[in-house]
């Protein structure tokens, strides 16, 4: 498989599977159940949110391999620009993901109710913190 692809994969794996981590964290906490969970599940916000960072997220890591790939064929003056920017990936990966798992729940609790509550709001926030060690991790060590 292409590498390009591989990226592409990983990068939307990546970002597929914290969400539905912390929905089913709400779920299985009792923080949301029943017309609630289903509103947090298929709030609109939501969707907009992931489908524009997931984006990003993409269009990111494919510029920086456009770019890797143009110092690589440019020759050996430019093996070290290549090697720079290949070895700040993982950190870019994880300031990415880290951003986008502390935005992410703020965007499925907007406009739900029972979110509105403060105390509700930040059980919520804290729901997504193990996302952030729990499937950050793994690929981190991957890119690595």
């Amino acid at each position: 498989m292409d590498y390009k692809k591989k990226l592409f994969i990983y990068v939307l794996i990546a970002m597929l599977v914290p969400p539905s981590g912390w929905i089913f964290n709400l779920w299985f906490t009792g923080l949301a159940r029943g017309e609630t969970f289903l509103k947090v599940l298929m709030n609109p916000i939501q969707v907009v949110y992931f489908i524009i960072a997931t984006s990003a997220m993409l269009m990111f890591f494919l510029s920086r391999l456009n770019k890797i790939e143009y110092y690589i064929s440019q020759g050996a003056n430019n093996n070290e620009e290549a090697a720079a920017l290949i070895s700040r990936m993982p950190y870019y990966f994880i300031i990415g993901e880290f951003l986008y798992n502390f935005f992410g729940p703020m965007s499925g609790m907007l406009g739900v109710p029972h979110f509105e509550i403060f105390d509700n709001f930040l059980l919520g926030e804290i729901l997504a913190l193990p996302n952030i060690f729990l499937f950050l991790t793994p690929f981190f060590v991957f890119f690595c």
